[in-house]
């Protein structure tokens, strides 16, 4: 087996290698490139000690030091960790202390699932003490070691169990899927932060919706309101229709309110997801360029296309001529901003100050609907003949 490393990757490995040192790439990094899918980031694990890979490098940060860690900045950020065995995780989060050792099977097995606990190196070839090559030429996520101890070491482990299922498409291995949903309920120790990132990294994935679905219970105790809700199945069904990947559309999709407010989201996110779950409480699909423009107005591209998504995944829009109807739009005018007549030439057809907003919503509306171009000339002449109406109303006295 080879796997293409970067070059200032694989500078790194030679230059502890040239040293005396073992050096592999690990984790993460050597599934994905076994997978074929190009790995996000590189680590590094090796037998060298903190202090040596601070010796060696010149340009490097000390991340962790104490649990093993530095970051060498060699082209590219790179964490380089020495071989370390864990001691008690007392907080179900991490380890109260670590040890370094010199063998690196050591080091592999005291990792979270077999297929992330294999290294691999040019000069020495792959090592793989659980067997992952297997489980993954297998689909298979199994626990490395006994499941239950794995999950009682860390219970973000469930959570991070799911979004491999989801995203790599991994069917759970019949003992590690036992265990983790016998201690699901340790779900309560990890911090709302921690579990946000998972249970978003899970709903990017393609299976998403099947395993939210299929672990439900496990989900249930940090989404209450799942549990017995009578729309559960619904939400289901629609999160495994939704084509989109998109993580703040799917949660609007899984999530109640009561739910979200015992995630920790980034405000911006936040926000987004409650103007989507509020359209999609009572909210229908657009059926004219009108109501396609006001959808615009009121929640943007970016979440009007989310809404879009999450009525066609709930089987309340039908997909290819809402998307065309909106991507129309979208092309054309539907806000304020676009309109080729602005609020200087109204005060100029002798429109008071605090009648512009309201005459140049009107002439969006009419653009909207199709009544008039969007050009200057044509809204020039339709906003004399408003304000001439107006005018003669109030002579009128009406």
């Amino acid at each position: 087996m080879d796997i293409e490393i970067p070059g200032y990757v694989s500078d790194i490995l030679e230059t502890l290698e040239t040293a005396g040192e073992e050096a592999y790439v690990v984790g993460g990094c050597v599934r994905d490139a076994m997978r074929g899918v190009a790995p996000h980031d590189w680590d590094v694990c090796t037998s060298a000690l903190p202090a040596r890979v601070l010796d060696l490098f010149e340009h490097t940060v000390p991340t962790g030091a104490a649990h093993g860690t530095v970051t060498v900045v060699n082209g590219g950020a790179v964490e380089v960790t020495t071989f370390r065995a864990d001691g008690e995780y007392t907080d179900r989060r991490r380890p109260d202390v670590v040890s370094f050792v010199r063998d690196i099977d050591t080091d592999l097995m005291r990792r979270d699932f077999t297929v992330n606990a294999m290294a691999w190196s040019p000069m020495r070839g792959l090592r793989d003490p659980s067997c992952g090559e297997r489980d993954l030429a297998l689909g298979l996520l199994r626990a490395v070691g006994e499941p239950r101890r794995r999950f009682e070491e860390d219970a973000l482990r469930i959570l991070r169990g799911l979004r491999f299922s989801a995203v790599c498409s991994f069917e759970i291995e019949s003992a590690t899927g036992a265990a983790l949903e016998d201690c699901r309920e340790l779900l309560g120790c990890v911090a709302a932060e921690r579990v946000t990132a998972e249970l978003v990294g899970m709903l990017r994935g393609c299976d998403a919706g099947a395993v939210a679905r299929r672990w439900r219970r496990v989900l249930e105790v940090r989404l209450p309101a799942l549990v017995g809700a009578k729309e559960s199945d619904v939400r289901f069904a629609a999160l495994e229709r939704e084509r989109s990947g998109d993580a703040i559309t799917r949660l609007a999709l899984l999530c109640s309110p009561e739910d979200v407010k015992l995630l920790r989201l980034r405000r911006s996110d936040l926000r987004d997801l409650l103007m989507l779950m509020r359209a999609l409480h009572d909210g229908r699909a657009p059926e004219t360029a009108n109501e396609a423009a006001k959808l615009l107005r009121q929640l943007g591209t970016v979440n009007a296309a989310r809404f879009i998504e999450a009525l066609v995944a709930c089987g309340r829009a039908e997909r290819e001529n809402t998307v065309a109807l909106m991507r129309e739009t979208a092309r054309g005018c539907w806000r304020i901003g676009q309109l080729a007549i602005g609020g200087r030439e109204l005060l100029e057809l002798g429109a008071e100050d605090r009648e512009v907003g309201k005459l140049l919503g009107e002439l969006l509306e009419l653009v909207c609907g199709g009544c008039v171009e969007n050009t200057h000339a044509a809204l020039l002449e339709e906003a004399a003949r408003i304000l001439r109406e107006k005018n003669m109303r109030r002579k009128d006295g009406t």
